[in-house]
């Protein structure tokens, strides 16, 4: 019984809207993505713990914070390899990639293309 009451005061449950430290997270991850941030600090930036903060941020977004921010990179990327001569390693490594290998694969499976590819059909 405690457990249930626990949950129905809590700030998330479904169908009871968004908790109000979400739009925080969400803030922290949109300005900080080229830099490397882990669960902790999103969950000391919220005042929650990072497994409730996993867990509710996957129920909104239907991924990972950590998903989300790599998410946010590859279309940092996908926007500088359209409008800028910058050699796909060097656009790779500002990303936050590992290397130009672990930015190819990440990139071809979100955009279907390699970083090459999407660069010859979208540049302007």
């Amino acid at each position: 019984m405690l457990a249930l009451g626990a949950r129905l005061r809590s700030p998330h449950v479904p169908g009871r809207g968004r908790p109000s430290w979400l739009s925080r997270v969400e803030q922290v991850l949109h300005d900080r993505f080229l830099q490397p941030i882990s669960l902790r600090d999103l969950s000391r930036e919220a005042g929650v713990h990072p497994v409730h903060l996993a867990r509710v941020f996957r129920s909104h977004h239907g991924m990972s914070p950590g998903e989300y921010a790599r998410e946010l990179r590859l279309l940092w990327a996908a926007g500088k390899l359209a409008a800028s001569d910058d050699s796909v390693c060097d656009i790779g490594l500002q990303a936050g990639f590992a290397d130009q290998s672990h930015f190819g694969r990440a990139f071809k499976r979100r955009m279907g293309l390699t970083p090459a590819a999407f660069r010859r059909t979208h540049m302007s």
